[in-house]
């Protein structure tokens, strides 16, 4: 399952980790993280590899930390509850969320020109 950061709530992880369903949000760079047993940090300021990093999302327990840098600098923070999870599988995971994201923002704007009526003769707009 793939969700939005505004869905990362400790409440929401731990219900969905209460039916075993796999997850993977994005998340802010603020949330507290321990990913070396050295004290908690802001995921921000955690060095993370290409492989993904394991780390302790305090209220919750082990995760993997994913990082996207993207060509203008800013970074996103992906999480999910696979420890296993491979980079190659993250990546599809954020792929397809993303096709999701176009797909709807498409559809809502073909939504929204089909509403449109024709300008009429009697209107001067």
């Amino acid at each position: 399952m793939v969700f939005d950061s505004w869905y990362g709530s400790l409440e929401n992880l731990k219900l969905i980790r209460g039916v075993s369903w796999v997850w993977l949000t994005q998340m802010k760079g603020n949330r507290l993280v321990n990913p070396d047993r050295s004290g908690l940090r802001p995921v921000a300021r955690v060095e993370t590899d290409a492989g993904g990093t394991l780390v302790h999302l305090k209220g919750y327990g082990p995760i993997r930390l994913f990082k996207i840098v993207a060509p203008d600098g800013d970074s996103e923070w992906w999480v999910s509850n696979d420890l296993r999870m491979s980079p190659l599988t993250f990546l599809i995971w954020i792929f397809r969320e993303r096709l999701q994201r176009e797909r709807r923002g498409l559809s809502r704007k073909i939504q929204m020109n089909s509403m449109r009526l024709p300008p009429s003769k009697f209107c001067t707009a």
